[in-house]
């Protein structure tokens, strides 16, 4: 079983991820919506295998989170998603 965790600052955007997600019964994935729920996920017990980090969030920027929680998040698989094209290369 691999631990997903989606952070999207737009719940539906996130939803939706676990909705094409959830047809694997390997995965377990959780939502949430904010980097403070991030740092309490990678914190916990149940540490995700990977997460789904939306690079804006607000205010607030996911890759800086990510370079924040080091060495929180060593072992954790961060795959980035964006609607934004400037961030795309």
């Amino acid at each position: 079983m691999w631990n997903v965790l989606i952070c999207d600052d737009q719940p539906e955007q996130g939803n939706r991820l676990k909705e094409l997600l959830a047809a694997d019964t390997e995965l377990h994935i959780d939502c949430c919506t904010s980097t403070r729920e991030v740092e309490r996920a990678c914190g916990g017990a149940r540490r995700p295998d990977l997460l789904l980090m939306d690079i804006r969030l607000g205010e607030e920027n996911g890759i800086d989170l990510v370079k924040r929680l080091t060495p929180e998040v060593s072992g954790i698989q961060v795959i980035y998603i964006t609607g934004y094209v400037e961030y795309c290369t």
